[in-house]
């Protein structure tokens, strides 16, 4: 509908368009493997737009002990741990943040290939001390 009404007013002279001036543009820097990596003592909304805004690539990532993990989706919820602090249940792996936890999908080893995060964090027998990074 709006597309429509500006389409038409530019038809009409109405609308006249003007170009973006040249001075004072902006570039984005670029996403580097370093500005992937995931803070835990940010928001869980955070958290879950940086996953989102650098998958497939170069993908978010989190150091757990000497383990790099790139981390797939993540779900914010409303379960209360602090920052960085695992917790793995049958029904998912859940890391703190500032706010909330949030519910890692997927994650992948380095070297490995990428699997639910549930099932790696069994299979790593993670030390209960241990945090993300």
């Amino acid at each position: 509908v709006l597309l429509d009404s500006v389409l038409d007013g530019i038809e009409d002279g109405a609308l006249i368009p003007t170009p973006q001036p040249a001075e004072g543009v902006s570039h984005a820097p670029k996403v580097t493997v370093e500005s992937a990596r995931i803070r835990w003592d940010r928001s869980a909304q955070a958290v879950d737009r940086l996953v989102r805004s650098v998958t497939p690539a170069p993908g978010a990532w989190t150091q757990v002990g000497e383990l790099r993990l790139k981390v797939g989706p993540v779900q914010v919820t409303d379960e209360a741990l602090e920052p960085g602090q695992f917790l793995v249940r049958k029904d998912g792996c859940y890391v703190g943040t500032a706010t909330t936890a949030v519910r890692l999908s997927q994650v992948q080893p380095q070297g490995k290939k990428a699997m639910a995060a549930a099932d790696w964090a069994r299979g790593a027998r993670l030390d209960p001390e241990v945090r993300a990074q």
